[in-house]
């Protein structure tokens, strides 16, 4: 709960539209491609997950421990600000 709730306050912070969750998982629109956006990912160090056709600007983000959401959630911003 702890890393979804980092996750949402990040997505709100950079003003990502995502989709409420109780699971381990938030399905967020990335604005740009996802392979676009994988690419970015993989420089940073952080593997996304394939494309949901046809939401090919939306991204699924597991959540993992609190600090792979740290990382994660530091290399969006990176990304987005």
């Amino acid at each position: 709960k702890d890393g979804r709730e980092m996750i949402t306050s990040t997505y709100d912070k950079l003003g990502l539209k995502y989709v409420p969750s109780n699971t381990n998982f938030v399905f967020f629109h990335s604005k740009t491609h996802i392979d676009d956006l994988g690419k970015k990912m993989s420089k940073l160090g952080i593997k996304i997950g394939r494309p949901f056709p046809p939401f090919f600007d939306w991204c699924r983000i597991s959540v993992g421990t609190l600090e792979e959401v740290k990382i994660f959630t530091n290399a969006l911003e990176s990304l987005y600000s």
